[in-house]
């Protein structure tokens, strides 16, 4: 097979893998289905209302909030190498807030080691679905 062939393919499949990578990334993931949609969105939060983090992958992280009926689900700038990996978040603020544009940096449980530092993006506001209608 001549070098510019393979170099076609190799090509061709890398971008297979990346359009399958980008559709797979909004899929709506097991740990949502206990959460809607509200349609809102907001810019910041409040770090005091925040009861805890699930991390749902590289790219999303849900907020739970002290009140269990709701949550904000925050879609990263960008893709946080490792995140769901290392397990945990770490962040600093001056305001009280965490807000778009705010870094957060992954945070490896086991080993205490500090990952990558990634930008938040925009937090879409979640509300509890009562296990009544399930």
């Amino acid at each position: 097979m001549k070098f510019g062939l393979k170099l076609s393919i190799y090509i061709f499949l890398g971008n297979i893998f990346f359009l399958l990578s980008l559709a797979f990334a909004d899929k709506p993931l097991a740990a949502l289905k206990d959460y809607e949609l509200t349609g809102n969105e907001k810019k910041c939060i409040y770090v005091r209302r925040i009861r805890s983090t699930k991390i749902l992958d590289d790219y999303q992280i849900i907020f739970i909030q002290n009140s269990s009926k709701k949550a904000y689900l925050n879609k990263l700038a960008k893709k946080c190498r490792r995140l769901k990996f290392n397990g945990s978040i770490a962040y600093t603020t001056r305001s009280g807030s965490l807000c778009k544009g705010d870094y957060i940096t992954a945070f490896d449980t086991l080993g205490s080691i500090e990952g990558p530092s990634c930008r938040l993006g925009v937090f879409y506001e979640l509300k509890s679905i009562s296990k009544e209608r399930n």
